[in-house]
């Protein structure tokens, strides 16, 4: 699965894709705002991925370009799937991260014109808000 991510206004950082001037290299950098310790970082897009083989982490956390990767078992993908459609938050926690998916309905009408709807399975793509926090 894959966001979009709008710019957080409360961030103080944000990953940034920066290309070489040759333009086949990219990078990533943070660009912040304060000269102080960063403490919530904004990215363009996050990616959960549910092919994570064995491992001893229950999930991997990847930076590319400006935006994320987490990575998980597919049983793991499954259960934030469930609860995704079920309307639930969803946490899973290593030793050295904590990732959180906040579920909020949205106010909006479900079937707003120009709305946008799933080719697959004609369902609204706009029924909530996700908020996706990851404490590193």
């Amino acid at each position: 699965m894959g966001w979009a991510l709008e710019p957080n206004e409360r961030a103080d950082s944000h990953l940034v894709c920066e290309q070489s001037v040759g333009g086949g290299e990219f990078r990533t950098k943070i660009f912040t705002s304060s000269t102080g310790q960063r403490s919530l970082t904004g990215a363009s897009f996050v990616v959960l991925d549910g092919a994570l083989k064995s491992g001893d982490a229950p999930f991997v956390m990847s930076i590319v370009e400006d935006g994320m990767i987490v990575r998980m078992p597919p049983d793991t993908m499954e259960e934030l799937i469930k609860s995704l459609l079920s309307g639930q938050d969803f946490e899973l926690e290593s030793d050295a991260n904590k990732l959180e998916v906040l579920f909020r309905p949205s106010i909006e009408p479900k079937h707003m014109q120009g709305a946008l709807v799933s080719p697959i399975d004609r369902r609204s793509l706009m029924v909530g808000e996700l908020n996706l926090k990851m404490r590193i």
